[in-house]
């Protein structure tokens, strides 16, 4: 985010919630390391569009 942000114009990026995946991936860990099995299977986590000057025309254009 930092990076989109000091871009000019500052570009339009997803914000794939970084400390969620962490979170889920460190449960996983846990859960392996305690001797449980692995979940088969895709575990979707929301994420969002942070739109900025980087999308559409420019103002006045």
């Amino acid at each position: 985010q930092i990076v989109a942000e000091a871009t000019r114009p500052p570009l339009t990026s997803v914000d794939m919630n970084l400390a969620a995946l962490g979170r889920e991936a460190g449960l996983t860990l846990l859960s392996l390391v305690g001797g449980e099995p692995a979940e088969p299977g895709i575990r979707k986590l929301p994420c969002r569009l942070v739109v900025r000057q980087s999308c559409g025309r420019p103002l006045g254009g």
